[in-house]
């Protein structure tokens, strides 16, 4: 298949970009300077896809050493064009910086393309183009205002650069994709927003802030002409913005193209402001954010969201994930490894015994004995297994806001349960009447993530597909303002569930909720509630 080149493509959405071309069958080829990433990023993907893609650790900027690139990847069929710095603020105190980045780096480039004779170019852009603009939501054909920053300048001037070039030069094909602000993080948390030094974005802020890395989350303004006083934007999941990418990839290398140069907005339709956004995240996460209102930040636009008509009808692509699942992938840093201080115990407790064992048959008189050969091979093995105990066993994962365990697990069904419980999670409707039936193996499988205090809860389905399981929902996250209690009962018998141990945490909440597979009124202060064999208790409790 074509090969891609992805200028700065263990950024944040590069790398997700990244991904999806892999998964869609693309060559890969990363050029990257590394400075507001790190090449650690590149095991995710490879966590995500299986292999690694190319990689060059060189600057946009430098056109030697990028001539060099040309030169030992010769196949290379299109060019997306992330490298650039991207921040609004940082942009109007080191403008220069901008300016030589973002303008030097493109102008490097279509002269390369023109040299090798690579025709397609889908370039990043941004919805800053369109400065404050005088109409809500903004389409393609909206006028382009003035630049409220140099970072939003360098984004009109690179477009007016690449529409002239490809003017002049009749082989050149391009896509500018003006997206709105990306958040979140591929499912499977291997990759995500994680800038060198401070973030320049909300959603980082906004996570950091909630797992304790950050003290304190900054607003800035409160007196826009908003609802709330806080700007408004459109926030769009990365992976759906990635996707974009792959997209006018394809229509360009297919020849779909009708212009020499297209234009797509890539957003939502719906505006968030500042505010709105905290407040989600603080309700589908339960955690609280420590925040503070303070001055405006010079170069803000104060509100502006996309109308995505043309990139849904033309492109063919359109979000899926809401902002409230969006958010939620981006709380991967709420999750921490641990040392199990219990396990940790045991283990050494199972070593300790096979070092006594070993000790005994060194003081036994007689080594040669079965008695000593019986205890040095006790001795070793008690020693092996402790090790592999310490390294298999000793880690837990926590959910950060509480402290609280992080179990998983999977659970297994038969197709026809599958699709029963597919329809369900779909609907968002558990009729008293269905039950889901577990069993040791299936062509269907659950699986889950749950903090014991139930503040914490995430599941995914899985269909078998030889000879592996693909995904056939997203990773579902349960979390509101009261706790999910969760149960498995992985045997082959009825369990009485042990509800006096949960005591502590079930005394906060209402002991009477919904399990929300079956739709059944829970009760969980009886002390004779049973679980059947095979199957899962997820209740959901008020506080």
């Amino acid at each position: 298949m074509a090969r891609i080149l992805v200028t700065g493509g263990t950024g944040y959405i590069g790398s997700h970009t990244v991904v999806e071309l892999m998964q869609q069958g693309y060559d890969v080829i990363i050029v990257d300077n590394l400075s507001n990433s790190n090449k650690d990023m590149l095991d995710g993907i490879a966590a995500i896809v299986g292999k690694y893609p190319d990689f060059e650790q060189v600057d946009c900027n430098d056109a030697p050493a990028m001539c060099d690139v040309m030169d030992r990847y010769a196949d290379i069929e299109a060019v997306i064009h992330f490298a650039a710095s991207k921040a609004v603020g940082e942009s109007v105190e080191k403008p220069l910086l901008y300016y030589r980045n973002n303008l030097v780096s493109l102008l490097n480039l279509l002269e390369l393309m023109q040299q090798y004779s690579i025709q397609h170019l889908v370039f990043s852009s941004s919805c800053t183009v369109y400065g404050q603009p005088e109409i809500l939501p903004v389409t393609e054909n909206a006028p382009i205002q003035p630049a409220l920053s140099p970072y939003g300048n360098t984004k009109q001037i690179c477009e007016e650069v690449i529409t002239d070039t490809a003017y002049a030069d009749k082989n050149i094909h391009a896509i500018l994709l003006r997206y709105f602000n990306p958040i979140g993080a591929h499912e499977s948390a291997e990759i995500g927003e994680l800038p060198i030094g401070v973030p320049q974005n909300l959603i980082p802020f906004v996570t950091q802030t909630a797992a304790g890395i950050r003290e304190q989350l900054k607003v800035f303004g409160n007196d826009y002409n908003t609802p709330d006083g806080s700007c408004i934007r459109d926030y769009i999941n990365v992976t759906d913005l990635a996707k974009a990418h792959v997209a006018a990839v394809k229509r360009l290398t297919e020849g779909k193209q009708k212009k020499s140069v297209e234009v797509f907005n890539i957003g939502t339709g719906r505006g968030l402001s500042v505010l709105e956004i905290i407040n989600a995240f603080e309700k589908v996460t339960g955690q609280s954010l420590n925040y503070a209102i303070v001055g405006r930040r010079e170069g803000d636009i104060e509100q502006v969201w996309a109308d995505p008509t043309f990139a849904n009808e033309e492109l063919g692509w359109k979000e899926k994930k809401s902002v409230e699942e969006t958010l939620l992938s981006s709380t991967h840093v709420m999750l921490d490894k641990h040392i199990s201080v219990q396990q940790l115990l045991i283990s050494s407790l199972i070593a300790l015994v096979g070092i006594v064992a070993i000790v005994l048959m060194m003081v036994m008189d007689d080594s040669d004995s079965t008695l000593s050969m019986a205890l040095l091979t006790i001795g070793i093995i008690l020693l092996l297994f402790a090790l592999y105990r310490f390294f298999t066993k000793s880690h837990e994962t926590v959910y950060k806001p509480t402290g609280s365990v992080v179990r998983t697990g999977s659970l297994y069904m038969d197709t026809v349960e599958l699709q029963n419980l597919q329809q369900m999670i779909k609907k968002n409707d558990f009729p008293v009447s269905s039950r889901i039936s577990f069993k040791e193996g299936g062509n269907g499988r659950l699986d889950y993530m749950a903090s014991k205090d139930g503040r914490f809860v995430a599941i995914q389905l899985f269909q078998f597909v030889p000879y592996t399981y693909e995904p056939v929902s997203d990773k579902l996250y349960y979390t509101d303002d009261g706790a999910v209690f969760v149960y498995v009962n992985a045997s082959e018998e009825n369990r009485t569930i042990p509800t006096a141990h949960y005591a502590e945490i079930l005394c906060k909440y209402n002991p009477v909720g919904v399990d929300i597979i079956t739709g059944e009124t829970i009760d969980l202060s009886q002390k004779d509630l049973v679980a059947t064999p095979l199957s899962a208790l997820i209740v959901k409790l008020g506080k």
